[in-house]
């Protein structure tokens, strides 16, 4: 059961990631980034998803 206790904690974690509209940073689900899905910034609203090179950037 560990290893399912630490997926739920990596699910569940949130990293902070820069607008590329406004550069406020907010923190976005984990789960979302590795999952490609878009991203809405909390600050002007921008939609926008990350690519490869971000991901690698954050890791």
């Amino acid at each position: 059961m560990m290893n399912l206790d630490s997926l739920r904690f990596f699910r569940n974690r949130t990293t902070s990631i820069k607008c590329p509209s406004c550069a406020n940073s907010s923190k976005q689900l984990s789960s979302k980034i590795t999952k490609s899905q878009t991203l809405i910034c909390s600050h002007c609203g921008h939609y926008f998803t990350l690519t490869q090179r971000d991901k690698e950037k954050i890791s």
